[in-house]
């Protein structure tokens, strides 16, 4: 014969084990959910490769989902870094030529610069600045008036040269340097950098090359085969955008 207590004890233990069984529920009803919507790399491939027809649809989802992230991730690299900025500047009617000197104890000393479309047009230049200026025998305007004995030249500080194209089609450049026996002006230049941009500051870099030795005249020949914006023509039917 089974006394009260052995019964009471008996309904605790039932109710006891019934609490437990419910909230192993809710905890097992609570991480479902997120192990279908963030699937590790694991669940991903027992997911996909399941056999079973109860998996199909989780496996068709998350591939699905594999496949728009893959292709958002590949939109993502080939944008690159344009920002609204260069959006707006990439539909302007401007180019423009940065020469920065490497050697930052000498001069930076240019006679001329010109420009060539692919269809061989000769794009002139609209104007030009340095970072500083030696004296007013060698302003910036020297280096764009088609006169190969006339040369602008900087101080020994801020030694950068900008020069506007109002043109977006520069696939050739000529550089003609400055050459003096007595300061061996023509070497200043080796090392230093040549750059398209689509900004003045050279922010926004289409094409760069090197000066990498010393002469009176370099020609920087297909810029556009090897601009970057190849890679970003498919910007140029946006709207323009405003500069932060």
């Amino acid at each position: 014969m089974i006394d009260n207590a052995s019964l009471h004890t008996r309904a605790a233990w039932v109710i006891l084990a019934g609490v437990l069984a419910s909230s192993a529920a809710h905890k097992f009803l609570d991480v479902a959910p997120l192990q279908i919507n963030a699937p590790s790399k694991w669940q991903l491939g027992t997911a996909i490769n399941s056999r079973h027809a109860g998996d199909n649809s989780v496996a068709l989802s998350v591939g699905n989902r594999a496949a728009a992230l893959a292709n958002h991730s590949s939109q993502t690299e080939e944008a690159g870094e344009v920002d609204d900025c260069m959006l707006r500047l990439l539909r302007g009617p401007s180019r423009y030529v940065r020469i920065e000197l490497e050697d930052k104890n000498t001069y930076l000393g240019i006679c001329d610069i010109s420009s060539v479309t692919p269809t061989g047009q000769e794009v002139l230049p609209y104007w030009a600045t340095l970072g500083s200026t030696l004296n007013e025998s060698f302003v910036a305007t020297n280096c764009i008036d088609g006169k190969p004995g006339t040369c602008c030249h900087s101080e020994m500080w801020r030694q950068h040269l900008t020069v506007q194209f109002h043109s977006p089609d520069i696939d050739t450049l000529r550089v003609v340097n400055r050459v003096c026996e007595a300061g061996n002006c023509a070497s200043r230049i080796v090392g230093s950098t040549i750059k398209l941009t689509l900004d003045p500051g050279g922010k926004y870099v289409l094409w760069s090359s090197t000066f990498f030795d010393a002469r009176k005249e370099y020609i920087f020949k297909d810029i556009k085969a090897n601009s970057r914006l190849n890679g970003m023509a498919k910007h140029l039917d946006l709207h323009q955008r405003p500069c932060a």
